[in-house]
């Protein structure tokens, strides 16, 4: 096959990369060409092109998934894994392992993207490290060591980006009454999740009914048990009337 003929298989199916010639393997045009339309077709590139920084760097920040099929060193440049982060939090699995032991990196990571404390092995119970992941996704709390889901400063942290991340808390911070109001004043669906006692609290029930227009979406669990705040709101402002 020609060059020209190559460079439009490619095009057409960037796996076809695998069988081209190492000069057309290592041509940067030929191999954007393949992994804009199989970002899989990367791995096939010449060896020296997937450990061009230069080269990667504007293919990550499209797809930052790509990084699994970067040369080793790449893996390893902090730089390099954090632009593929910002694309993409879970590019974090592929970054060398060594990385993710050093604070500072983990740091800048999950204030990309929380979900990165996911892999963050060894801070999984620093505070500092998974307050600043809570800080960026609430939900981010799920990857906390237990000591961490009842550290009751990180936990407001959580709530207050994501009300819905109380379900991750700890029993006793369901049960503890700053932290559910926290959880309503940020999307009024905490209640769900809520400790019994806490679910009758006329104040937090008052709150519930100002965010309802935010239930949509939400599951019949907690759908059901806002409506019954709603219906306590209801009956003790009209009592106050």
């Amino acid at each position: 096959m020609t060059d020209c003929v190559y460079a439009e298989a490619v095009r057409l199916d960037g796996l076809s990369l695998k069988f081209a010639a190492r000069h057309l393997r290592a041509d940067q045009e030929v191999v954007c060409s393949a992994v804009q339309q199989k970002g899989a077709a990367l791995k096939y590139a010449d060896p020296e092109l997937r450990a061009d920084r230069a080269f990667l760097m504007p293919l990550l920040a499209q797809d930052g998934m790509l990084l699994e099929h970067a040369a080793a060193a790449q893996r390893a440049d902090k730089e390099v894994v954090l632009a593929a982060i910002t694309q993409n939090g879970l590019a974090i699995q592929y970054s060398a392992e060594d990385l993710s032991a050093h604070k500072d990196f983990m740091l800048a990571a999950v204030r990309l993207d929380g979900t990165s404390l996911a892999f963050a092995a060894h801070f999984r119970a620093d505070k500092e490290v998974v307050t600043a992941a809570v800080w960026q996704n609430g939900f981010a709390l799920q990857y906390a060591k237990p000591s961490m889901q009842a550290d009751r400063d990180v936990v407001l942290a959580a709530v207050g980006q994501s009300g819905k991340a109380i379900r991750f808390a700890a029993e006793e911070l369901k049960r503890d009454a700053q932290v559910v109001r926290a959880a309503i004043q940020q999307t009024g669906l905490a209640p769900g999740h809520a400790a019994m006692h806490l679910k009758i609290d006329r104040e937090l029930a008052v709150q519930a009914v100002g965010r309802r227009g935010e239930l949509s979406g939400a599951g019949l669990h907690l759908g059901l048990w806002v409506a019954l705040l709603c219906l306590l709101a209801a009956a003790a402002l009209k009592f106050d009337t």
